[in-house]
């Protein structure tokens, strides 16, 4: 039999069960509501950063575009400071890696290989995507080359995922064993390349060619 109640006793059963119930219940709606409405935030901020970093990349390029033709020092500066606030502004998108990217050239360019090494570092501790990650690695390799640190540069250039960026990883691992005088290794490295570019159907450069003959020659 189903109990019945007057008005009186339900609205005293409504009380007594807000009683026990109500705190628990505004908060868990205070919780929702919250995270409703700091997911939303967060988005809003995540599309403000983003539209931020496009003017700020587009800015990066109009800035890099001026030193084509006789740059002064001035514009040098003003490339390197919009690079620099691109960087600060989201440091792990792809315009930030950019952006270094930018600046390691740069300091390259004024032989300043230590800037480079900090700005492609920089790439590289910064969630890079893999392709952005083997091209930093293969531009700090050179780096480290000029520095005089051969060693840390072969380190660095070791197989991954992407067979295109082991053949270009294979190619300059030779060039660098090449420069050192170590042509065994070199005609090996070379070689590895050849084979890359046969399986990635790579028509091989005239210029590989005669980097494996050249070292062929000393053995």
């Amino acid at each position: 039999m189903l109990d019945t109640y007057s008005d009186e006793e339900q609205i005293d059963r409504l009380k007594q069960w807000w009683q026990e119930n109500g705190v628990s219940l505004l908060t868990s709606i205070v919780i929702a509501l919250a995270a409703i409405f700091g997911w939303r935030s967060w988005q809003d901020n995540q599309q403000t950063n983003i539209d931020a970093a496009s003017v700020a990349y587009q800015n990066l390029l109009e800035s890099v575009a001026s030193l084509e033709n006789n740059a002064d020092d001035i514009q040098i500066a003003s490339a390197i400071f919009n690079a620099e606030s691109l960087k600060k502004q989201n440091d792990q998108s792809a315009y930030a890696h950019f952006a270094a990217f930018f600046k390691a050239r740069q300091a390259v360019l004024d032989e300043d290989y230590v800037t480079a090494e900090e700005e492609l570092n920089w790439v590289l501790a910064h969630k890079p995507s893999s392709q952005l990650k083997a091209i930093a690695q293969l531009r700090l390799a050179k780096v480290l080359v000029a520095k005089g640190d051969s060693a840390a540069a072969l380190a660095l250039l070791v197989e991954g995922d992407d067979e295109v960026m082991n053949y270009t990883k294979a190619e300059l691992k030779g060039d660098i064993l090449l420069h050192d005088k170590d042509f065994l290794a070199a005609v090996e490295a070379f070689e590895q390349a050849q084979s890359l570019a046969s399986t990635l159907q790579i028509q091989v450069s005239q210029t590989l060619e005669l980097k494996l003959n050249y070292a062929k020659s000393f053995l």
